[in-house]
């Protein structure tokens, strides 16, 4: 359990929602409730302390050594991770609950002030101790010390369960603030991915990334990091930066298939966090094929039409496959399939079409890549669509193979 010493209670809970909140509990519990940070220093408006207490926390000394004996039993608390009763140096009991935010120590819940019938009285108070030792007139102490409450032992356990639960809600008021600070903290580093991704769009138009894909796993990360502390949040934003960093440093036109793929792999990855099981993939090339060059970035909207178009209504079972083989000693051939909705025929004999000058308003990314092929390579390479409605879609890919 970590202890912040370098951070306020209020740095993490809304005081004065909380102190709303106690006011209401109080009168219900009718018993004074306190919260403490990790030094036993009241956070509240107020003390909470009965008038008895409140005479000897009037003394400097008595302040302090009592703020001891709170902290002291408050960090045991945390150690046990459970509620315990002590007494205060007067002899009084309370019961405290150590407030923990995320693993983090930052104060506890003390309720009590009380003795507790059967085991204690009035008597059982030395003030003439009390008295020399804080130097508090005799008299004001022996007046005080009628008014200390003398509970059940029952009334008391039942206050040692209210403790804990206070000290639950508190912390739930915590997580909801630190939510509240990551979320700042990802908004900003977002702003920053969506200036980069402007960069990137301006950099290189023949890759096409689909910002929205950005935008969608950003808000991803940012529901991830309400619900868990690291492996699959860590793994998602190593697989965005490569991703991001890989498509920021490409200038080329023409980049080996194995690349292509690796980067492919980091966008599927992240696609796969963020569809969960509703959609898997599989990557079968053969390797004779991996060091050939292909047009930078074509891969992409292809592989984004799967998700977007094809698959999207899938609630389970979703796959893409992309294969990669040589076709005649020469060409290359490689195919990305989906098992989603399929394809109107209009689509695919626009995007079969030879002609660069007919195009689709449904499908301009997969146009544009055929377009770009043909314009490299000649009218004999490009797009080919396969589709059967309702079931599946296959877009072949068509280059020569170049070293």
């Amino acid at each position: 359990m970590d202890v912040l010493q370098n951070i306020k209670f209020d740095d993490i809970i809304n005081i004065e929602t909380l102190e709303k909140e106690l006011i209401k509990l109080e009168n219900w519990l009718n018993a004074p409730i306190r919260v403490v940070d990790i030094y036993g220093v009241s956070v509240r408006n107020k003390s909470n302390l009965i008038p008895f207490s409140e005479l000897i926390y009037a003394s400097e000394k008595g302040a302090k050594e009592y703020q001891i004996d709170d902290s002291q039993a408050a960090f045991l608390a945390m150690q046990k991770n459970k509620t315990i009763t002590y007494k205060d140096r007067s002899g009084l009991v309370n019961c405290v609950a150590a407030i923990n935010i995320n693993g983090t120590y930052i104060g506890s819940v003390i309720i009590g002030q009380v003795l507790i019938y059967g085991k204690q009285t009035h008597q059982s108070i030395d003030i003439k101790m009390l008295s020399e030792a804080y130097e508090i007139p005799f008299h004001q102490l022996q007046k005080a010390l009628e008014t200390v409450p003398v509970i059940e032992s029952e009334e008391f356990e039942r206050n040692i369960d209210f403790a804990s639960h206070l000290a639950r809600y508190i912390e739930q008021m915590g997580m909801v603030k630190l939510t509240q600070k990551k979320l700042a903290k990802e908004n900003k580093e977002r702003v920053y991915l969506e200036h980069q991704i402007k960069n990137i769009t301006s950099k290189t138009n023949q890759s096409q990334i689909n910002s929205r894909f950005i935008f969608t796993t950003l808000n991803t990360m940012a529901r991830m990091a309400l619900i868990e502390n690291a492996p699959q949040t860590e793994e998602l934003i190593f697989n965005l930066s490569d991703w991001l960093r890989y498509n920021l440093n490409n200038k080329e036109d023409f980049k080996q298939l194995k690349d292509e793929l690796k980067n492919m792999k980091r966008y599927l990855d992240i696609q796969m966090l963020i569809y969960g099981e509703r959609i898997s993939y599989k990557i079968k090339v053969d390797n004779k094929v991996l060091e050939y060059k292909i047009p930078t970035g074509i891969l992409l909207p292809i592989i984004e039409n799967c998700l977007i178009h094809g698959l999207k209504d899938k609630q389970s079972d979703g796959e893409i496959t992309l294969c990669g083989i040589m076709v005649n000693n020469s060409g290359l051939l490689i195919e990305v399939s989906d098992n989603g909705k399929g394809m109107e025929s209009h689509i695919i004999n626009t995007v079969n079409s030879i002609d660069k000058n007919v195009q689709s308003h449904a499908a301009p990314s997969l146009h544009r890549i055929n377009s770009r092929i043909q314009n490299y390579f000649g009218n004999q390479y490009g797009l080919t669509i396969k589709s059967d409605l309702h079931d599946s879609t296959v877009v072949s890919i068509s280059i020569p193979c170049i070293d």
